[in-house]
């Protein structure tokens, strides 16, 4: 065994295994324009795949061949060593989005996670929904004890105000009008909610019920308690839903939805019944 193998072998058994690294320029005051997560010597495969004309060219590679044009070699750095992937992963996603900026590196990926890392571009100012700390939910009405509390004790319990707040801003990146208070307690707390505005007189409340399955209820619901609104509510869900309002003209369950079972985790799905919904009441408008 010679002295180099034994290095290699030492090497191994001393290192954690996975580790995060940066490829920096040295020609541009070690500039860094990559950040990746690998084991072994995954760090320095991007150089070998830059010295291959057969590899399609990326924006990575393109900078590691210019670098090499210009007769200098980008470095490969270590930035932190770790005993799962889990935890290389979190600190990838932090490096790229936060400590760097996705839109300053070569990176094609955003990383495992990425959107729960506040990105650099965004700063400090804004609150995002999916990170900051969540403020307490607006609850609509009296919170009263008994039924109503054990409901609530659920939703805690079942972290469904952590659910919805991503639900929110999964739907917000994707231009849905949903109201700007954000998560909201409805029916005393019985139900945590995320409200769309459908028209001048109608939302559609997507309520999450307090069971282990997680379930999303949507339901259709007068913008206000006035009687003129409910009148209003009543017309629409009539002629656009075929559905009769209950309570006077405050809500309408939506059965289409509700016969799906669906999950507050079925993002895309969610979203796209959303699209579908607010297409069938503008072809009704128009």
């Amino acid at each position: 065994m010679t002295g180099a193998d034994i290095a290699e072998e030492n090497e191994s058994i001393i290192l954690k295994p996975f580790y995060v690294y940066v490829l920096a320029d040295p020609l541009c005051d070690n500039q860094i324009f990559y950040v990746g997560k690998g084991k072994s010597k995954r760090g320095f495969d991007h150089l070998k795949d830059a010295l291959k004309a057969d590899i399609e060219e990326t924006p990575k590679l393109a900078r590691i061949r210019l670098i090499y044009k210009k007769g200098s070699e980008p470095l490969v750095r270590v930035i932190s060593r770790f005993d799962s992937e889990e935890e290389a992963f979190a600190v990838e996603s932090v490096l790229i989005h936060w400590v760097y900026g996705y839109e300053c590196l070569t990176n094609e990926q955003s990383g495992h996670g990425s959107r729960y890392v506040r990105p650099k571009l965004d700063g400090l100012k804004a609150e995002l929904a999916a990170i900051d700390i969540p403020r307490n939910i607006k609850l609509i009405g009296k919170v009263r004890t008994g039924y109503t509390q054990e409901k609530i004790d659920n939703h805690l319990r079942l972290n469904h105000a952590e659910m919805m707040e991503d639900l929110y801003a999964f739907l917000s990146a994707g231009d849905i009008p949903l109201h700007p208070q954000g998560v909201i307690a409805l029916e005393n707390g019985r139900y945590l909610a995320i409200t769309i505005e459908l028209n001048e007189s109608a939302i559609l409340a997507l309520q999450i019920t307090d069971t282990d399955k997680h379930s999303i209820i949507p339901n259709l619901r007068s913008k206000s308690d006035r009687k003129v609104d409910r009148e209003l509510f009543s017309a629409f869900v009539a002629d656009v839903f075929s559905l009769k309002a209950k309570n006077g003209g405050r809500y309408a369950k939506l059965k289409s939805w509700e016969e799906l079972k669906i999950s507050v985790v079925d993002h895309s799905y969610i979203y796209q019944l959303i699209v579908n919904t607010l297409e069938k009441c503008s072809r009704k408008i128009e």
